[in-house]
Formats: structure tokens, C-alpha cells, sequence
């Protein structure tokens, strides 16, 4: 039996049926089976939506659209366009963690409210990076491109992003097409800040210092003076430096140090841990910036204090003191 009849055979079927169907008499439905799906149609259903400001893939992957300069142009036009609003939203942000204005939790929920905007964003400049790369770009547009991902990724506090994108502008772009001395020390400070704050290796940020650093009159040397500064006052534990800093540093500086104020926030509770046994729950809030409650949440080592004591307030929950450390007790 060919396709035809087959055809056919389902015609006269279908009226046999509702003719039946007429006269009220129940003949049985026949099971439609539902036309076997293409594999391509099956693997599209699979794929990710495709980035709306152009759709281009991954050199990595085997997407070759990019390779070409005008292309790659046209996309970081478009990608401008598109995420520079989005940019300045998240670049005003409220200041972090030892703030008392915002919480990280907050300032965390805000940007994740963007999460589809900032995960396109940034595979989509993964896309233009893997083109410049692969086509060994190093001129002015492609030093363009780094200093706007550094800038960007940093902002969203996206490591896998900006650390390539220093990584390139400081031993490949910079030999070759020299930054300004200004652009040097921003992007190496910012280098030295993730090494100290971010890794927590302190011997290979003050390597990275020396390599880089210029002596300059100009914002260059202020760039670099806060920089020592941040490194000084992590190595030294110093927390007050460290928070007069936070008021006076750019807001890129500001999202790496704030990646690293869990340890620094640490290192502090160890101190009055050892230094007190009870403290103002006031005091203890100016100095950390944040309540008390989030301290204990935060960090392991305050799980244990007290809110209570003796203070004017009282009370449990509403104590005006903190046990940090209980007193030992004397022999009988």
C-alpha cells in the first residue's frame, strides 16, 4: 500500500466515523499519533535563547561571525547602546556591606533582579573578547573593549570577567599599545586591590605594585595612594583606615574591597574577642557598621555572643551590652 492509499484510507475512515457519529452510534475515537519531530526541531527546543543584540556564539564553540573587525565594531556599538542605562544603575548602587545605609544581602537582591540583563551582558562580551583574541587584536578599539569589560565585570563583581580583562590590558595590550599612566595605575591598582582582597595574596600583590607602579604628581599617584593604602590596612588589620577608605575610593574600587571585607570583618570580631569581654551593643555596631544580629549571621566566630548584659536597656534581644567573650570562672 502506497502513501496514496494510505491517504485515502484515512478519508473514507473519517467519514465513516462522523457519519456514525450522526446516527448516535459510539464507535470508537481513533488515536491520533503525533508526527515524529525532526531532530533539529528536537535540539533547537534544547538550546538557550539567543542574545537579542545579535545572537553571535563563542570563538570557543566555533562561532566565527566576529572575526571580522566590522562586525566586532557593530556589536560593541550596539552592546554601548543597549547596557550603558543598565550600567549607570548598578554603578550608583548604595555602598555595601559595612555601610549601615545597605546590607550585601539587599544590594545583592537588586542586581539579581537584573539577572538575565547581566548574564547576557556579560556573555555577550565574552563573545567580543574571544573574537579580539583569536584575531590578535591589541590596537586602540580592542584596548576600548578591555577597559569597558575591567570596568563593567568589576561593577557586577564578576571575577571570571575582569580578571582576563586585567590580565590582557597589563602583559599583552600595554607592551604594545601603551596605556596612559593614568589608565595603568587604575587598572593595575584594581589588579593589586583583587590579589589582596579577592585572593588574599598579599606576596604577589606588592610583586604586581612594584612592576607597575609610577611615580607622578598627577591622579596617577592618588590612584596609587589609595591602593597602598587598602593593602596597608588589610595586612596591618586595620579596620578603621579601611573604613575611612571606603568614603573616599571610586566605585570600582569600592565592589573589590567589598568582596574582601568578610575576611576583614573576621578579623575584627577576633579582635574584640580577645580584647573584651563586654562592649556597648552600640559601640560595637559603629565599629562594624552594620547590627548585631548580622554580625553573628555572618561571621562564625560571633555565633557565640550574648545580647544582653548589663546595659541601660535590657533584655534579651534588646540589650544595650554584648558578651563577646564570658568571663572564666574562679576556683571555689
Amino acid at each position: 500500500m502506497n502513501w496514496r492509499e494510505e491517504v485515502e484510507r484515512e478519508s473514507r475512515g473519517g467519514r465513516a466515523t462522523t457519519k456514525a457519529a450522526a446516527l448516535g452510534t459510539d464507535v470508537p475515537t481513533p488515536t491520533t499519533l503525533p508526527l515524529p519531530q525532526s531532530s533539529a526541531s528536537r535540539d533547537g527546543r534544547l538550546k538557550p535563547p539567543r542574545d537579542p543584540s545579535g545572537g553571535h556564539g563563542l570563538v570557543s564553540k566555533g562561532d566565527t561571525k566576529l572575526f571580522s573587525p566590522t562586525a566586532q565594531s557593530s556589536l560593541f556599538t550596539g552592546i554601548l547602546e543597549k547596557y550603558t542605562p543598565f550600567i549607570t544603575s548598578i554603578s550608583s548602587l548604595p555602598r555595601g556591606p559595612l555601610s549601615t545605609s545597605t546590607s550585601p544581602a539587599h544590594r545583592t537582591q537588586q542586581i539579581d533582579a537584573h539577572t538575565a540583563t547581566t548574564q547576557t551582558l556579560l556573555l555577550t562580551l565574552r563573545s567580543l573578547r574571544e573574537a579580539l583574541l583569536a584575531t590578535s587584536r591589541i590596537d586602540d578599539f580592542s584596548k576600548g573593549v578591555y577597559i569597558f569589560t575591567a570596568r563593567t565585570a568589576i561593577l557586577l563583581q564578576h571575577k571570571e570577567s575582569y580578571l582576563p580583562s586585567l590580565l590582557r590590558l597589563l602583559h599583552n595590550i600595554h607592551p604594545n599599545n601603551p596605556l596612559t599612566e593614568e589608565e595603568l595605575a587604575e587598572f593595575a591598582g584594581y589588579y593589586v586591590i583583587h590579589l589582596a582582597c579577592v585572593m588574599g595574596d598579599f606576596n604577589e600583590a606588592y610583586i604586581i605594585r612594584r612592576q607597575f607602579r609610577l611615580r607622578s604628581d598627577g591622579n596617577a599617584n592618588t590612584i596609587w595612594g589609595n591602593v597602598d593604602a587598602i593593602v596597608r590596612a588589610l595586612v596591618r588589620n586595620d579596620y578603621w583606615s579601611w573604613a575611612k577608605l571606603r568614603g573616599e575610593v571610586g566605585v570600582e574600587v569600592l565592589r573589590l574591597m567589598e568582596m574582601g571585607e568578610d575576611l576583614l570583618l573576621k578579623r575584627v570580631v577576633g579582635c574584640l574577642g580577645k580584647t573584651y569581654f563586654e562592649v556597648e551593643r552600640k559601640w560595637v555596631e559603629r565599629v562594624v557598621g552594620m547590627e548585631v544580629g548580622e554580625v553573628m549571621r555572618r561571621v562564625e566566630e560571633a555565633e557565640g555572643w550574648e545580647v544582653g548584659g548589663k546595659g541601660e536597656v535590657g533584655g534579651k534581644g534588646e540589650g544595650g551590652w554584648v558578651v563577646v567573650r564570658k568571663r572564666p570562672r574562679g576556683k571555689k
